[in-house]
């Protein structure tokens, strides 16, 4: 299996007509499991592992939220976060 960084590298984005952000492709290894307004998730096969790639001028929340996850580590009402990484995806 691929490395995170590189299924999440693997994802591209563009615009539709109303400027919102859509999916126009990702590795196999993924399944997009939801998009949103500033993210879109996608569940990594065969795991119980999620990747959510903030679109590019929402990077500043992918910070604050791992931010909170941390604090929130060890809560099993809560998701666990087992790494974070800003990478720019032109």
């Amino acid at each position: 299996m691929k490395a995170a960084q590189d299924l999440a590298g693997s994802i591209v984005f563009s615009k539709d007509k109303r400027g919102m952000y859509i999916v126009k492709s990702f590795a196999p290894e993924l399944k997009v499991i939801g998009i949103g307004r500033s993210a879109a998730a996608f569940r990594i096969r065969e795991t119980d592992k999620v990747i959510k790639v903030f679109f590019p001028e929402y990077t500043h929340i992918a910070k604050e939220e791992a931010e909170i996850y941390q604090l929130l580590e060890g809560k099993s009402y809560f998701p666990c976060l087992y790494e974070w990484e800003i990478i720019i995806l032109l």
